[in-house]
C-alpha cells in the first residue's frame, strides 16, 4: 500500500505542476456590469476562499473595451467559465463573445441560473452541449452576495473535473513509472554479476592472506587476553576507587544539604527579625503616634480649661497650637476655633504716651482725634489720620483722668478726675474749646463741690453736662449759664457712679449703688422707669452700676455691674410713659471693689465692649455671645471704639489697637454689603483659581490665590445656580427665568436666554418660584437648560438654542446616552381638577429625544411599561416606529448617564480627608479609610447658604447671608494663623512643665512650614 500512497502523491504533483503550466486561472467570471458587478466581485471573493484563482475583468481591464488580446489570452488561460446569468448579462454582446470565444476551448462552462433568466439564452453553446447549471435566487443578486451554495457547487464541479484528469495522469504515469523501473532494474542486474566475479577473487586472494595473519592473531590473542586480566585487575580497583568516591560524594552532599538547609533557616530567622523589627518600629511609631495623639487631645482639654476658667486666652491659644503641632484631634481643633474665635487682631498703630499710664480714652465724633487722660492729669489730643500726636490740652486734672467725653457736635471736650487719696483733693471737672484749645470757664455758683467725678457727659444738643458724684446725686449743668438744671436721684439708692444722655438728647439715665437704674426725661425731667441689677455673685454682695451707656441708634442702654456682667435694656417710648424693656444680660467675670469699669457701644450697635481687671471683653448685641477676649496682665482703664467701626483702643499700662475682625481663626469675606442682598450659591472652577458667589443682586468673582473680588457678573439678577464648563472655559449663571453664559477668559457675557413663564411652570403649580437648572451634558456637547416642563440645549461653544423640548408633566430627570446622541427625559405627572386646583398623581414617565434634530423618538409610561402616543403625551408626541426601536432605547435609559447638579449643603474634599454637612451649623468630619470622626461644628446656628472645598483640600468655603468663611482645614495654616495674633509667642516654663516633663526646646511660635 505504501508504494501506491506514494505513486498517487508524485502523480498529484505532476498533475498540478502540469495543470498550472497549461492554465493561469481557475474560473475565468463572466457577467454584465449594469447589474451583476457587485455579485460578481462577492463572487470572486467567496471562491478565493476556497484557493480559486479567478480572474475578473474589473480588476484588470477599463469598462467597455473588446475582446482584445489580453482578454482572449485570459480565457485561454483559464480551466473553467462561469457565467453570472442576469437579465443585463443574457442581452450583453459582450457576455455573449465571452462564452463564444471560451466555447471554442471546449473546456468547462458552469453558468448560474438567477431564476430562470438562462431559460432564452441565446448562446449556441449553452443550449448544444449538455451543462449542468447553478440555480439562485434574485434576493442574492439584489443584495449583491451570492448563496452560499453557489461557490461550493463550483468548487464541487472543478474537483471532478480536476479528480477524472487526476485519474488519466496516474495510469500515464504508473506506465512510465514501470518502463523506467525494468530498465533500471537490468541495469542493475548486469552491475551486480560483474561485481560478484570480482568478489569471488579477491575472497579468494584474502582467504590466503587470513591464514597467514591468523597466526598471527593467535599470538595477539595470548597478548590480549594477559592484558585483560591485567584490566580487569585495573577494573576492579578502579570500582572499588570509584565507590569510595560516591560514597565519598554522597557524604559532601548530604553536608552541603544540610548546610543549604541551615543557611536557610538562616535566611528565614533573618527574614522574620527583620519583619519583627519593622513590625516592632510600626508599633512603636504607632504607639508614639498614639501617645502624641492623646497628648494633643489632653492639651486640647487643657487649652478650653485655661481659656474658659483661668482666663488666660492667649495661654489657652498656645496650647491649641503645641496640640495641633502634634496631631489634629477634634480637642485641639475646637480649642483653636474657640480661641481664635476670641483672640483679637492688633492694628500696627502707636502713640508716644510721654511715659504715663493711659487712664482715659475717647474718640470725637468724626474720629480724627482721640483723647486720652493720663495718671498725671494730662489730657492729650492725637490726630489719627497722622498717627502722630497734635497737642497736649492746658491746665490738667489734679489727678489721673477718669472719664473723657467730647461734645456731639465735636466742639467741646470735657474730662474727670476721682481727685486724690482721702483729705488731699477733690475730683475736678475741665472743659476745653476744640478751636481754641484753651479750657471753658463755666459759673457753677450753683453747683457743690465735686467729691469723686466718676462719670460726665454732654447731652447730643449740646445744651447739658450731666456728672455723676459718688458721694452726691447727678448733677445735671445748663452749659449756656453754667446753671444747676436738676439733680436726679434713685429712691433708695446710695452714690450715683455714672451717667449718660441718649442720642436724640431726651433721656438721661443714671447707675447707681446698689445696682439701680433711672432713667429721666431731660425735657421735664420726669422720673420715668427704675430698673435693678442683682447681684451676680452672693446674695450679700451689693451691686454697683459702673458704667452706663446709650448705643449710637439709641435703640439700647447697656450697664456694667461690679461683678462684670452686663445688662442690655431696649429702649421704648409710649407716649408720655417711659420704659425699659429687658433684652439680654451678658455674663462675666466676678470682681470685688469700686474700680471705674467701663462699657461702650460700636458705631451701628452690633457690638459692645466691656473692661474688668485686666481683660476687655467683645459681645455681639444680638446674641450676647462674646466674640472677643483681650488680656493685658495689668487693669485695664479705658476702652473706646473709633467712629468708622474699624478699631477697638484699650488702654493699661500701655495703648493697643485692635482690628474689629471679631471672629475665628476663619477668614471672612464680606461679598455683598446691601442689607437686603443674600448670597444664595457658589462654585469653584475646575482649575480652582475662581470662586464665584450667587446672590440676590449678581455674582461676584473671586481670585483664590488672594481671595481678593476682580468682577462682579449680573447685577439685579437673583441667582440660584451657578456651573462651571468641565474645562473651566465657561460659566453659566441662572435665575427664576433668566441664563447667562460668561466666557471666562474675559469675563464677557456671550449669550442671555430668558425663558418665558408660561413655558416654566404648568398652571396652578407648586413650583412658580423654582430656578432654572442648568448644567452640561456628560460628553460637553450641550448645555442643559431645565425648569418646569421644558428642557432646552443650547450647543456647546456657538451657544445656538434647539426648539424647546416640552413635556405635559414635571421635569425631575435628565439622562444622555454616552455619545451625547439620545437625551432621556424623566417627568412626574399631574393634572388640574374641575375647579382648576393642582392635584398631583403617581404617573412617572419617560421620553426619549434625539439630541441632533431636536424630535422625540420614543415615550412610556412607567407605572405599566406601555408606549404612549400622542393622546397621552400632547406636548411630547411620540410617532410610531417600526420595530422595537422605541422599547430599545426606552430600556438604554438607566444606563445612561445623569447630567450632574448641585449638591446642596454635604460636600466632600477632593483628596476624601474631609466631610461637611449642614445641620444646626457646620458639621467637619475627618475621613480615614471607611470610617470618619466629626472635628468641629463651625458656626453653629449661622443661616448657611451653600458650602464646598478648595480645589487643593486648603480651605473650606461656607456662605451664610451676606459674607464668606474660609476655614483653614491644614495644621500649619492654623498654627501660622493663631501666631501671628499673639503677643505671646511661648508658653512659660512653669506652663510647660505642667504638661510635659522633657525639657523645651523651641518656642510655640515656631514658624510652621506649609
Amino acid at each position: 500500500m505504501w508504494p501506491g500512497l506514494k505513486l498517487t502523491s508524485l502523480s498529484d504533483s505532476l498533475f498540478k505542476s502540469l495543470f498550472r503550466l497549461l492554465f493561469r486561472y481557475d474560473i475565468f467570471i463572466s457577467y454584465a456590469r449594469g447589474d451583476g458587478k457587485d455579485y460578481a466581485i462577492k463572487l470572486r471573493d467567496q471562491l478565493k476562499q476556497l484557493d480559486f484563482s479567478c480572474f475578473l475583468d474589473f480588476d484588470e481591464l477599463p469598462p467597455g473595451n473588446s475582446l482584445n488580446n489580453t482578454l482572449k489570452r485570459a480565457i485561454r488561460k483559464s480551466a473553467t467559465l462561469v457565467i453570472v446569468g442576469t437579465e443585463r448579462a443574457v442581452k450583453s454582446r459582450y457576455v455573449e463573445l465571452e462564452v463564444g470565444e471560451f466555447a471554442n476551448t471546449g473546456r468547462a462552462i458552469i453558468p448560474i441560473d438567477i431564476e430562470g433568466t438562462l431559460a432564452e439564452t441565446p448562446w449556441r453553446v449553452i443550449k448544444e452541449r449538455d451543462i449542468v447549471w447553478i440555480d439562485e435566487i434574485k434576493g442574492a443578486l439584489a443584495k449583491g452576495v451570492p448563496s452560499p451554495t453557489v461557490a461550493d457547487s463550483i468548487d464541487k464541479l472543478f474537483k471532478y473535473t480536476r479528480r477524472n484528469s487526476r485519474v488519466r495522469a496516474q495510469v500515464l504515469s504508473t506506465i512510465i513509472l514501470f518502463v523506467v523501473v525494468v530498465a533500471a532494474s537490468i541495469f542493475l542486474i548486469r552491475q551486480q554479476v560483474s561485481a560478484a566475479t570480482r568478489a569471488s577473487a579477491e575472497a579468494e586472494r584474502q582467504k590466503i592472506e587470513a591464514k597467514n595473519q591468523k597466526a598471527v592473531a593467535d599470538t595477539a590473542s595470548a597478548e590480549a587476553t594477559k592484558q585483560r586480566i591485567a584490566a580487569d585487575m585495573a577494573t576492579n580497583k578502579a570500582a572499588i576507587a570509584t565507590g569510595k568516591a560516591e560514597e565519598s560524594q554522597k557524604k559532601a552532599t548530604i553536608a552541603e544539604k544540610a548546610a543549604g538547609d541551615a543557611t536557610r533557616e538562616a535566611r528565614k530567622q533573618e527574614t522574620m527579625a527583620l519583619a519583627n523589627a519593622k513590625k516592632a518600629k510600626a508599633e512603636q511609631a504607632r504607639a508614639e503616634e498614639r501617645t502624641r495623639y492623646v497628648l494633643a487631645q489632653q492639651m486640647g482639654v487643657q487649652a478650653d480649661i485655661a481659656r474658659d476658667t483661668g482666663n488666660d486666652l492667649e495661654g489657652s491659644v498656645l496650647l491649641s497650637v503645641e496640640s495641633l503641632k502634634r496631631a489634629l484631634t477634634p480637642e485641639g481643633y475646637i480649642s483653636w476655633e474657640r480661641g481664635m474665635e476670641l483672640l483679637p487682631q492688633r492694628a500696627k498703630m502707636e502713640f508716644d504716651q510721654n511715659g504715663s499710664n493711659v487712664t482715659a480714652l475717647a474718640y470725637n465724633p468724626d474720629g480724627s482725634l482721640l483723647a486720652m487722660g493720663a495718671s498725671d492729669g494730662t489730657v492729650t489730643l492725637f490726630q489719627t489720620s497722622k498717627r502722630r500726636e497734635l497737642v497736649p490740652l492746658p491746665n490738667k486734672l489734679n489727678s489721673a483722668a477718669s472719664v473723657i467725653t467730647f461734645g456731639r457736635d465735636g466742639r467741646w471736650i470735657a474730662a474727670a478726675s476721682r481727685g486724690g487719696p482721702t483729705g488731699q483733693s477733690r475730683g475736678e471737672i475741665r472743659i476745653w474749646d476744640l478751636k481754641t484749645f484753651q479750657p471753658i470757664r463755666l459759673d457753677l455758683h450753683n453747683l457743690p463741690r465735686i467729691s469723686e467725678a466718676e462719670s460726665i457727659a454732654f447731652s447730643p444738643d449740646g445744651r447739658y453736662l450731666a456728672m455723676a458724684d459718688r458721694e452726691a446725686s447727678a448733677r445735671v449743668i445748663d452749659l449756656a449759664n453754667g446753671s444747676l438744671v436738676a439733680q436726679p436721684r434713685v429712691d433708695g439708692a446710695g452714690y450715683v457712679m455714672s451717667v449718660a444722655f441718649s442720642t436724640d438728647s431726651k433721656l438721661l439715665a443714671i447707675g447707681c449703688i446698689p445696682g439701680r437704674i433711672g432713667l429721666w426725661d431731660v425735657t421735664s425731667f420726669a422720673k420715668g422707669i427704675e430698673a435693678t441689677r442683682e447681684p451676680a455673685a452672693s446674695a450679700a454682695d451689693t451691686a454697683l452700676i459702673h458704667s452706663i451707656i446709650f448705643s449710637s441708634e439709641g435703640h439700647y442702654l447697656a450697664a456694667l455691674d461690679n461683678n462684670g456682667g452686663v445688662g442690655i435694656w431696649e429702649i421704648s417710648a409710649d407716649g408720655a410713659t417711659l420704659q425699659l424693656s429687658k433684652s439680654s444680660q451678658m455674663p462675666g467675670v466676678s470682681t470685688r471693689g469700686l474700680n471705674k469699669s467701663p462699657v461702650v457701644f460700636s458705631r451701628g450697635e452690633d457690638y459692645i465692649a466691656t473692661a474688668r481687671n485686666d481683660t476687655a471683653r467683645v459681645w455681639e448685641v444680638r446674641t450676647g455671645r462674646e466674640i472677643s477676649r483681650i488680656g493685658h496682665g495689668k487693669p485695664v482703664e479705658a476702652i473706646a471704639f473709633s467712629p468708622d467701626g474699624h478699631l477697638l483702643v484699650t488702654a493699661s499700662e500701655e495703648v493697643n489697637y485692635w482690628k474689629m475682625e471679631f471672629g475665628s481663626g476663619a477668614k471672612r469675606i464680606a461679598v455683598h454689603d446691601k442689607s437686603e442682598e443674600k448670597l444664595s450659591t457658589l462654585a469653584i472652577s475646575p482649575g480652582g483659581e475662581w470662586l464665584v458667589t450667587g446672590s440676590s443682586d449678581g455674582a461676584r468673582v473671586f481670585q483664590t490665590s488672594d481671595w481678593s473680588q476682580i468682577k462682579t457678573l449680573g447685577s439685579g439678577d437673583d441667582i440660584a445656580n451657578l456651573t462651571f464648563s468641565s474645562d473651566g472655559r465657561w460659566l453659566t449663571t441662572a435665575s427664576k427665568d433668566k441664563l447667562r453664559v460668561f466666557d471666562t477668559n474675559l469675563w464677557k457675557e456671550l449669550k442671555v436666554v430668558i425663558v418665558p413663564d408660561e413655558l416654566t411652570h404648568l398652571p396652578g403649580s407648586f413650583n412658580s418660584d423654582e430656578a432654572l437648572d442648568v448644567s452640561f451634558s456628560p460628553d460637553g456637547r450641550w448645555l442643559v437648560l431645565r425648569t418646569g416642563i421644558l428642557v432646552k440645549l443650547l450647543e456647546y461653544g456657538s451657544w445656538r438654542e434647539r426648539q424647546p423640548m416640552q413635556h405635559s408633566d414635571r421635569v425631575s430627570e435628565v439622562f444622555f446616552s454616552p455619545d451625547g446622541r439620545w437625551m432621556g427625559v424623566r417627568t412626574f405627572g399631574h393634572y388640574l381638577g374641575g375647579s382648576g386646583r393642582h392635584i398631583p398623581v403617581e404617573r412617572e414617565r419617560t421620553y426619549v429625544w434625539d439630541t441632533n434634530t431636536g424630535l422625540p423618538m420614543a415615550c412610556r409610561t412607567d407605572k405599566d411599561e406601555t408606549l404612549t402616543t400622542s393622546s397621552n403625551a400632547p406636548a411630547a408626541v411620540c410617532p410610531e416606529i417600526s420595530g422595537n426601536q422605541q422599547r430599545a432605547l426606552l430600556s438604554q435609559v438607566p444606563n445612561w448617564k445623569e447630567v450632574l447638579r448641585f449638591a446642596g449643603l454635604t460636600s466632600a474634599s477632593l483628596d476624601g480627608h474631609w466631610l461637611v454637612e449642614s445641620e444646626g451649623g457646620v458639621k467637619l468630619s475627618e475621613v480615614d479609610g471607611k470610617t470618619s470622626r466629626q472635628v468641629a461644628t463651625l458656626m453653629p446656628g449661622a443661616s448657611v447658604e451653600a458650602m464646598t472645598f478648595s480645589r487643593d483640600s486648603r480651605w473650606l468655603v461656607i456662605a451664610d447671608d451676606d459674607s464668606l468663611t474660609l476655614w483653614p482645614l491644614k495644621p500649619t495654616d492654623m498654627i501660622n494663623a493663631a501666631c501671628e495674633r499673639l503677643r505671646r509667642r511661648d508658653l512659660t516654663l512653669d506652663e510647660w512643665k505642667r504638661y510635659f516633663s522633657g525639657e523645651k526646646l523651641q518656642p510655640t511660635c515656631v514658624p510652621a512650614q506649609p
